[in-house]
């Protein structure tokens, strides 16, 4: 006999298909919806563990070199005028004023501390560079040349001049190698003030020296013994007389740093026994072999 045909399972209706599914479509979006809800914790907690504090920001090297010492999430920034003034940074270039978390030279009162100690005195461009109106190296030595830097780096001519080296120790006249300046001139050295307080004034070598006034020719020779106001002046009778003008030529008389001539020297000169210049001339300036004439 044949066997009957098996009985087929039944069939999931779709309302029975949907039921079953329902549980794993709830789980599914309750884990979702868990995740969304758990977001911003998370991202909270991973703000306090990226971001720095202030007080990270201020033991950083960077606080005490460049200002950045207060904390914007994961970086230190510069927030303070103060905090960029106490930097080396301002110290060394100027960068005291805060702007958009970096310090900067922001204006002439940056580059204040600065111009006390170098050439650098006002703000351009961001930076504090030379300006010879104001630099203490071109005030005091010359040195008023501003390089494509900013800075005053070079002497000038004008520079030296205008000097206090200039007024004081008759450095007034720019090297021929343009490295320094120097005293060319009798002039710059007599008209000193190492010339004055310290007698410092002839010139030799670029500088001033002091004049020697006792051991040289001309006190030998015409009596100018003694210093003053920069040049070597007779100063007593004792000189001219000493002097071979007074042995020879018969100017023995002081008169106005100079030795003269006199009758009484005329006639004492030695001019006078080989020559017969024994007459003091009618301007007072020589002598001569008759008297009353002129020379």
């Amino acid at each position: 006999m044949p066997h009957p045909a098996p009985t087929p399972p039944p069939q999931k209706t779709d309302s029975t298909a949907s039921a079953q599914n329902k549980p794993h479509i709830l789980k599914r979006y309750g884990f979702v919806l868990a995740i969304g809800s758990a977001l911003p914790v998370l991202i909270v907690v991973a703000y306090f563990l990226v971001a720095k504090s202030d007080a990270q920001c201020a033991r950083e090297t960077a606080c005490e070199q460049a200002g950045l010492c207060s904390a914007s999430f994961h970086t230190c920034v510069a927030a303070k005028d103060a905090d960029c003034a106490k930097s080396q940074n301002c110290i060394e270039y100027g960068e005291c004023s805060s702007r958009q978390g970096k310090c900067i030279v922001a204006g002439d009162a940056d580059c204040a501390s600065l111009c006390k100690s170098t050439d650098r005195c006002v703000a351009r461009d961001g930076v504090c560079v030379c300006d010879p109106s104001k630099a203490a190296c071109c005030l005091q030595v010359g040195k008023c040349g501003v390089d494509e830097k900013g800075w005053c780096s070079t002497y000038t001519e004008q520079g030296c001049q205008q000097s206090v080296a200039c007024r004081r120790d008759g450095l007034c006249s720019l090297s021929e190698k343009k490295d320094r300046c120097i005293a060319s001139r009798d002039e710059h050295c007599t008209q000193s003030e190492v010339c004055k307080t310290e007698g410092r004034c002839q010139v030799r070598d670029g500088g001033c020296i002091g004049l020697n006034c006792a051991d040289s020719e001309d006190c030998k020779v015409k009596g100018r013994c003694v210093q003053r106001d920069g040049r070597c002046v007779a100063a007593s009778e004792a000189d001219c007389r000493s002097s071979v003008w007074c042995i020879k030529l018969g100017r023995c008389k002081l008169e106005a740093g100079q030795c003269r001539a006199s009758e009484q020297g005329c006639k004492a000169s030695e001019n006078c026994k080989s020559d017969s210049q024994c007459y003091l001339s009618t301007d007072g300036e020589a002598c001569v072999t008759k008297p009353g004439s002129d020379r």
